[in-house]
């Protein structure tokens, strides 16, 4: 037996196997009657730190935790040292039970080492402040995370992560992962029917009133269910969540670029106990960017109200000031009602107006099915363009306020009276969105804004947001893990371009993405007769 084996190693202090996914090597056609439970061998991980991570731990690393407990409640400072038996959680007796993971594509066993004190205390190597012993430069080093009865494999979390990642809904991904077990379960299934033929060929045979295979259920053969996925998704961001908070307050900004977004946060909520009346948690999700189209800081919302995000500014002007860095500018869509709240925090930076906003509110006037529509947006636009800016795109910053309302007047000159069937371009709410641009102008809120910092990055961010939430509702805890999910991966994403790496990267599984799709609902081979 697997843990006999290891016993015997650790006493010759040799080959002590690693907590890797190991399968059972004894084979069931040797016993005297075929028995299918004999064929659902489910993989396995012996686990014991103490014999597994000698250069870590030693004989004197794990407090005892029930001793801990009862010196709290008779306030005795004493304690005792666990060290391990050649005892397992194996499953032999009862209350040894080992834990199920789930893994990939099939349930796992953790098969734990029995530690005890001298007080005589047994405890589980797999025990919560056993795992927190690890250091953090270690962590990588267990390959599972824990449930209150259950768990996940790394393998499975990093898997559930990539087809989130890949726009998969979580019921999606639970009828993947219910392919895969059954092709694990089906290939348990081959083997009993393989022996039975052999069996029936030597002359032996089995009890026909119970012989059989059962079908494949989540009481036989356990499986992740969606809420299970869900949970191993929240569990495995909360593991990165400091990793990911390290790594974005390293970013840099010279210009800020603020907004918020309402479609994308239509749908978190949670469910009345009393009525089950489906209730909305927020109004919209507030984002900060710098000029790389990186999220700096970002809050779900329930207005448009500053002081609602201020506190996120106060801790941006904490960081700037710590990396010692100065802002240059802000760009927002409503920078003069916001002005007297940003200046509070970043007094000699200018604020200025979204550019890409600045256009939107005149554009919206316009009819789409006017032939000149596109004409005069292209026009539109080019009046917060340098005269000597030419091109496709615009490489100089944008002028002085007087130059911009030159080309405003031109603008107006060439299109304020200009009809089509008998209709003005320019109708009266496009004279009022021009009018409100105008102060706008006056005020120098669209003047030298350099290139490239607008909010246009963050409405291409908005568009792939939406896809986060493709479910129709969804809590507040899985929405707050995968919107920091996706604005990290973004971070990545320009590291990498950048030439640096910032987090494991590793490839997606498209081949088993095309199971959904390919992959038909079979029943098991099983003989006739």
């Amino acid at each position: 037996m697997a843990t006999n084996q290891f016993n015997e190693n650790v006493r010759l202090q040799e080959n002590v196997p690693s907590p890797e996914i190991r399968h059972s090597d004894c084979d069931p056609i040797t016993s005297s009657r075929l028995d299918w439970q004999s064929y659902l061998q489910y993989p396995f991980i012996l686990w014991d730190p103490l014999a597994q991570f000698p250069y870590i731990f030693n004989t004197q690393s794990f407090l005892c935790p029930t001793c801990l407990e009862d010196a709290e409640k008779t306030d005795k400072k004493t304690h005792s040292f666990l060290s391990r038996t050649n005892h397992w959680f194996n499953g032999r007796l009862k209350r040894y039970n080992p834990l199920l993971l789930y893994h990939t594509n099939s349930c796992i066993l953790l098969v734990s080492c029995m530690y005890r004190c001298c007080k005589g205390h047994e405890v589980s190597s797999c025990h919560p402040s056993i795992l927190s012993s690890f250091p953090s430069s270690y962590l990588f080093q267990i390959p599972f995370c824990l449930f209150h009865k259950s768990g996940f494999t790394k393998d499975a979390l990093h898997l559930v992560q990539k087809l989130v990642d890949e726009g998969l809904t979580f019921e999606q991904i639970e009828r993947l992962l219910e392919l895969q077990y059954r092709d694990a379960f089906s290939i348990m299934e081959l083997k009993f029917w393989r022996d039975y033929r052999l069996r029936s060929s030597q002359g032996i045979q089995e009890n026909a009133d119970n012989f059989c295979f059962p079908s494949f259920s989540n009481h036989v053969f356990p499986h992740p269910s969606n809420d299970i996925l869900i949970d191993l998704y929240v569990a495995g961001f909360k593991l990165q969540e400091d990793c990911f908070a390290q790594a974005m307050s390293r970013l840099l900004a010279r210009w800020m670029s603020c907004d918020h977004t309402f479609k994308s946060v239509a749908n978190i909520g949670y469910k009345r106990p009393s009525d089950g009346k489906w209730i909305k948690l927020y109004n919209s999700v507030f984002c900060i960017l710098n000029e790389k189209g990186e999220v700096l800081q970002w809050q779900f919302t329930r207005s448009e109200n500053f002081n609602e995000v201020s506190a996120m500014f106060s801790d941006l002007r904490r960081r700037l000031q710590c990396q010692n860095t100065l802002l240059e500018g802000i760009i927002i869509d409503n920078c003069c009602k916001w002005k007297e709240g940003l200046t509070r925090f970043f007094p000699e930076t200018p604020i200025k107006l979204d550019l890409f906003h600045a256009v939107q509110r005149f554009v919206k006037t316009l009819s789409k099915r006017n032939p000149y529509h596109r004409a005069v947006s292209r026009d539109y636009g080019l009046i917060f363009r340098d005269p000597k800016d030419h091109g496709e795109r615009r490489t100089m910053p944008t002028p002085e306020p007087s130059v911009i309302l030159h080309n405003l007047d031109q603008f107006l000159s060439k299109w304020k009276d200009f009809t089509h069937e008998g209709k003005q371009i320019i109708t009266a709410k496009g004279e009022k969105a021009i009018k409100n641009i105008k102060n706008h102008i006056l005020k120098g809120c669209l003047s030298n804004i350099p290139v490239g910092c607008c909010t246009s990055v963050q409405e291409r961010l908005h568009r792939e947001m939406k896809k986060i939430l493709i479910s129709n509702r969804i809590g507040s805890e899985l929405a707050y893990s995968k919107f920091s999910h996706f604005f990290f991966k973004i971070m990545q994403r320009n590291l990498v371009k950048s030439g640096r790496r910032l987090w494991r990267k590793s490839l997606t599984p498209k081949a088993m993405l095309c199971k959904i799709r390919q992959r038909p609902n079979q029943r098991m081979w099983r003989p006739l007769g």
